[in-house]
């Protein structure tokens, strides 16, 4: 989820899960408004009943982990595409075309991946 986001999923506190909360609010409300069946969070928006787990981490300048759903880069290939996961968000941030390119690519990659190849590992049940 979201850092200010709790909604009952078991949803990791994560920028991505929290863009797509924002974005399933925001169509919610318009839906709303025209009388139409609410969607539901992240069924309706990734067509999976969980979010992928996707992150990047900085170990240094020239290090790092990637890690997506069971998938796990180490390295300095970690560190290439951290700077570039930043590089292009401010640009989509920024509303230029290069960014809002690459990250509606991105996302719908991301999404496809984890419902393919790097499907989600089932959550571990605590006991």
């Amino acid at each position: 989820c979201g850092d200010a986001a709790s909604p009952p999923t078991d949803g990791n506190k994560q920028a991505l899960h929290a863009e797509i909360q924002g974005l399933v609010a925001a169509r919610n409300v318009i839906r709303l408004s025209k009388g139409k069946s609410l969607l539901k969070y992240p069924q309706d928006i990734s067509g999976m009943p969980r979010m992928p787990l996707i992150f990047v981490l900085s170990l240094g300048r020239y290090d790092g982990v990637l890690g997506f759903n069971w998938l796990y880069i180490f390295g300095p290939l970690a560190a290439v595409v951290k700077w570039i996961l930043e590089y292009t968000k401010v640009l989509q941030m920024e509303g230029r075309t290069l960014g809002k390119l690459v990250w509606k690519i991105a996302d719908a990659t991301a999404l496809f991946l984890s419902k393919t190849l790097v499907r989600p590992q089932a959550p571990i049940q605590n006991v």
